[in-house]
């Protein structure tokens, strides 16, 4: 049997996989950062762009919590929104017999521009009588959420992913691939300039590009060889880093 590409470099499965990640090789946001206000308590918005990583954090926040408080995650683009059925999914056998909500409930709120404006006025209800400790809401621009329930997002700590710098691009392929020569930090800052700085087309076309370069024997790649792969429909060349003079 063939060996498949990642294969024949080394690696058991694609080193480039684009699933939200577990790991910690999340940058551009500071985790420790983000536990401490959700110790705290309070709402919460994360704004950035697709494939900025904001799924990957929620995981970390989720697995950061589990062990100190009552995580509930739910991705608001899966159908409508039930919060009394959340809350009673957090519900321990006492609270049950106590007749009780549960107490200090994280929320992790993901694709929260899918909420309707009906939702939001639940949301803001549950909030209110504390059944929550804190809600994460976490979609691509804060103006996306604010004409659905201005009024409870007037008062939330808003933050934003960073894009990646070149340098934090370098670090984010190397956890993946480590010191594959098939990759220069060079040929890595010159894809990163082509993906509009986002990481999830990083890693997407470094795996094109990879792939290529296996299926050619190529035994590395230059500068020409990855402008003429990416001109075949994965990037413009013109998107590509100048040139140094």
């Amino acid at each position: 049997m063939r060996l498949t590409w990642y294969g024949q470099l080394g690696f058991k499965e694609n080193p480039f996989t684009i699933k939200p990640s577990d790991s910690e090789e999340l940058i551009g946001y500071d985790i420790q950062k983000l536990g401490a206000r959700l110790d705290q308590g309070g709402l919460i918005f994360i704004e950035g762009v697709y494939g900025t990583g904001k799924t990957s954090l929620l995981r970390q926040v989720r697995r950061r919590f589990s062990r100190s408080h009552k995580v509930l995650y739910c991705a608001c683009n899966a159908g409508s929104v039930d919060f009394d059925q959340l809350l009673s999914q957090s519900m321990s056998l006492l609270d049950g017999l106590l007749g009780r909500e549960p107490r200090g409930v994280i929320l992790l709120l993901d694709e929260a521009q899918e909420l309707s404006a009906e939702e939001f006025r639940k949301l803001n209800y549950a909030y209110q009588r504390n059944a929550f400790k804190s809600v994460v809401l976490m979609a691509d621009s804060l103006a996306n959420l604010r004409f659905q329930y201005d009024r409870m997002l007037a008062h939330c700590h808003s933050y934003r992913l960073d894009t990646l710098t070149p340098e934090q691009a370098v670090w984010l392929v190397r956890q993946r691939v480590g010191a594959l020569p098939l990759l220069s930090d060079e040929v890595i800052r010159r894809v990163f300039y082509g993906t509009g700085q986002n990481p999830r087309r990083l890693l997407k076309h470094c795996e094109a590009i990879c792939k290529y370069a296996v299926d050619h024997c190529l035994p590395a790649l230059r500068d020409a060889d990855v402008r003429r792969i990416l001109e075949q429909g994965f990037m413009q060349p013109r998107q590509l880093m100048p040139r140094a003079q």
